[in-house]
């Protein structure tokens, strides 16, 4: 585990991918989806590291097969229950 995705105050340098992440725990975000070959694959690298903190967050992390199942989860994700 990366304690910086811990850390609440002071300063701090992240990659790119690690602040998608660091936004989605301090954000309430639910789901983080996408797919291989997208240009911020590094993201999937980086969401590994931290695995335990986004289930106790309640955050889902799936990649998808491709960017149309990527798309389709994140759509499903919106939907209320009827």
């Amino acid at each position: 585990m990366d304690v910086r995705f811990l850390q609440e105050r002071g300063t701090q340098a992240y990659t790119g991918s690690e602040l998608i992440l660091k936004g989605a725990l301090e954000g309430g975000v639910s789901l983080l989806t996408g797919y291989p070959g997208s240009p911020i694959a590094d993201f999937f690298n980086s969401a590994r590291h931290v695995k335990e903190l986004l289930k106790e967050k309640g955050i889902v992390f799936q990649v998808a097969n491709n960017e149309a199942l990527g798309a389709a989860r994140v759509n499903g994700s919106q939907m209320e229950d009827i």
